[in-house]
């Protein structure tokens, strides 16, 4: 007899029965895959779920400027430079951002350019995502702030708008 058990899609798995480690992917239709060691089904999303969320989370995307309105710098000091709004993070080939890490969620999480300042949204990522240490679900950045998505660690910089009173 099979036992179903949910883990996160897209990510390393474990068998709750025969303790193997395995990469599973998205599964069309959506539902179970087996564990490629005992036959466990394991419960995946599909690609059209993973779809959803996106269209949802990055819905009325809003160009900036003309000027860059700041940068994500890594820190092995790549630089990726913010010239848009809304940045979707995440380990899957259509994101804007691309991390590269099985910690990351294939949509992990969104910078929005709200009022002048950069905000970021956890999409229910799995390992979450920290900004100066602490788990966020959602916070706006100041500049100099530590954003910590899965074992990736970026400084944001940014020009803060003028306050003309």
């Amino acid at each position: 007899m099979n036992i179903a058990s949910r883990t996160p899609e897209g990510e390393f798995n474990h068998c709750l029965i025969c303790g193997h480690d395995f990469w599973l992917e998205v599964s069309r239709p959506p539902g179970d895959a087996a564990c490629p060691n005992c036959g466990c089904l394991v419960w995946l999303r599909s690609d059209d779920e993973f779809d959803d969320l996106l269209a949802v989370e990055t819905a009325d995307p809003r160009p900036l400027a003309s000027k860059v309105n700041g940068e994500l710098t890594s820190e092995d000091g790549a630089s990726i430079a913010l010239t848009h709004a809304p940045l979707v993070i995440g380990r899957n080939k259509a994101c804007d951002i691309l991390v590269d890490s099985p910690k990351v969620s294939k949509v992990h999480c969104v910078l929005s350019f709200e009022d002048g300042y950069w905000v970021l949204r956890d999409l229910k990522s799995s390992s979450g995502t920290k900004v100066n240490g602490l788990k966020v679900s959602s916070t706006a950045l100041a500049p100099g702030d530590k954003v910590n998505i899965g074992k990736t660690k970026y400084t944001i910089q940014y020009v803060l708008p003028s306050s003309d009173s």
